[in-house]
């Protein structure tokens, strides 16, 4: 078909393009599978100039990209991430001396309230032993957390256009929160201080959310407790 002006149209490769002609019985594991750690993306590097203080963990750090870029800002940010190829295969020129490997099991290897602050960015969702993890989080943080995490609100607000967000299909996805369970995984040590939707989209003229941000804070109450 013949199309008039045609330098007004662009053209984009849709992921997963193959589907169209493969001859080949694909299998969940093709389909929801996880890739390499991805690059920071700037509303997640802007959200964490909210945390406090100057020492930060970067916990599932991912191929250091938010490290580094954290460290370009004053900040003195350390990673840590389970030792596995797919993770050193792609890290980011100068962030490895930065990172921690380690086998991923707890409890973390750092001394309890050794940092200001932590960061976990779109990490929880995939933990087996969650509550353990989260029990070390806040062992090792002094003042402020800040997570993102699927929201798993985008079913519900796809329900009515018969979709489900394909990110959530995604193998190694375990844990599914919305804002509420989330606090509830932080409390009562840390508490919601902000909250944020990111990465949201539209679909069919409906809001899909896409990841729930939330910063927390450390209570006075968990403070003196630390303290003495």
């Amino acid at each position: 078909m013949k199309v008039s002006s045609p330098e007004r149209y662009g053209r984009a490769t849709p992921h997963y393009h193959d589907l169209y002609t493969t001859t080949e019985v694909r299998h969940r594991d093709h389909i929801y599978r996880s890739g390499p750690p991805q690059d920071a993306s700037p509303i997640v590097e802007s959200l964490a100039t909210s945390l406090l203080g100057i020492t930060i963990l970067d916990f599932g750090c991912g191929n250091g990209d938010l490290l580094l870029k954290l460290r370009a800002r004053g900040r003195e940010v350390s990673g840590i991430e389970i030792d596995r190829p797919i993770v050193r295969n792609h890290l980011k020129p100068g962030a490895a001396s930065f990172i921690r490997f380690y086998d991923g099991t707890p409890p973390l290897p750092y001394e309890s309230d050794a940092f200001d602050s932590v960061i976990v960015t779109e990490v929880i969702e995939h933990l087996d032993a969650l509550h353990e993890v989260i029990r070390e989080l806040k062992r090792v943080c002094r003042s402020s957390v800040l997570v993102t995490v699927p929201d798993v609100a985008s079913i519900p607000f796809s329900w009515p256009l018969g979709v489900v967000p394909w990110h959530l299909l995604e193998g190694t996805h375990l844990n599914f929160f919305n804002a509420r369970s989330l606090a509830a995984v932080f409390a009562s040590e840390f508490v919601p201080a902000k909250q944020f939707r990111t990465h949201n989209m539209e679909l069919g003229g409906r809001f899909i959310p896409g990841s729930i941000a939330v910063l927390f804070r450390k209570t006075e109450h968990a403070v003196k407790q630390t303290v003495v």
